[in-house]
């Protein structure tokens, strides 16, 4: 038996979403015709799309999609360079970026200017602990603002973020420190949850990280080591960076499978990555300006 839609859109709605604006720009008039059209012919879909999210480029691409190499090794946005993270800043000074709340506190607004400034701090921050474009960043966090500024200076620094999720145990932590090899690990000294203080920069000790950057939330006791340092102290006081520009091939982030079958997998991603994220954000969810998305998880998932 056939379940009912829980929820179906008004013909209001539908007039009013991405998807139905971007149809009748290009003069399609249903949604099986629009898939057809954007599998038959990609380098318009995505020519079209990337214009939509206002994607930047560093240097343009001279074409969109390139198969000559096979349909398995196609290469997207040839010749092009660009830093995807610099798509997250290009609305006003006072825009809302980021909403946070901690447990029994109220909600906290960070502005796009805000969270520029700090991300370009931490930037600074990597490029003066000598790291090199292409060099590992990783991060063992709670989602807070601080771990979404980390994420998006890793990109803009070319430092690819190895995520990490703050439940893994010591030797889950461990087998993802070995296969990616960071330079810096980002971490947080204790987790608050449920009225409990869990020592998270303990357990992540004992992976035996490389020199760890801790975030300070309380005044716990931490066991820092000689080559540790605080979050407040490995940021940069220049609040400017300019983002590197990279092959859209190159790695920006590695995320891990669970490991349940057997050891985890690396899942690399790349600048283009995102790129089809906020596609179907844009196209499926509808996601529109001013709207906020909520995504109750860390980034190690």
């Amino acid at each position: 038996m056939t379940q009912p839609l829980a929820w179906i859109p008004s013909p209001e709605i539908i007039a009013q979403s991405n998807l139905k604006q971007v149809m009748d720009e290009v003069g399609i008039p249903d949604y099986p015709a629009f898939w057809r059209w954007s599998v038959d012919q990609k380098e318009d879909f995505w020519l079209k799309t990337i214009n939509k999210l206002s994607i930047p480029f560093e240097k343009k691409f001279s074409t969109v999609l390139d198969i000559s190499e096979g349909p398995e090794n196609p290469k997207w946005f040839k010749d092009a360079s660009l830093n995807i993270a610099a798509a997250c800043f290009q609305h006003n000074d006072e825009a809302i970026a980021t909403l946070y709340q901690k447990t029994g506190e109220g909600i906290v607004k960070i502005n796009q200017k805000e969270l520029e400034i700090l991300v370009s701090r931490i930037a600074n921050g990597l490029k003066n602990s000598g790291l090199k474009t292409g060099d590992f960043i990783a991060i063992d966090m709670p989602m807070n603002p601080e771990s979404i500024a980390i994420y998006l200076a890793g990109i803009k620094a070319g430092n690819p973020v190895v995520t990490i999720a703050d439940s893994f145990t010591p030797n889950e932590i461990a087998i993802r420190l070995k296969i990616t090899k960071p330079k810096l690990l980002f971490t947080q000294d204790y987790l608050h949850r449920a009225g409990k203080s869990l020592p998270l920069f303990e357990k992540v000790l004992q992976a035996d990280p490389p020199k760890a950057i801790v975030l300070k939330s309380c005044d716990l006791p931490v066991p820092m080591r000689k080559e540790d340092c605080y979050f407040n102290d490995f940021l940069s006081a220049d609040q400017h960076f300019k983002s590197v520009a990279q092959d859209p091939d190159a790695y920006i982030n590695i995320l891990f499978s669970s490991g349940t079958t057997g050891e985890p997998k690396a899942i690399p991603w790349t600048h283009c990555t995102p790129i089809k994220a906020a596609s179907d954000g844009f196209y499926h969810h509808n996601i529109r300006k001013q709207d906020v998305v909520c995504w109750p998880t860390n980034l190690g998932w």
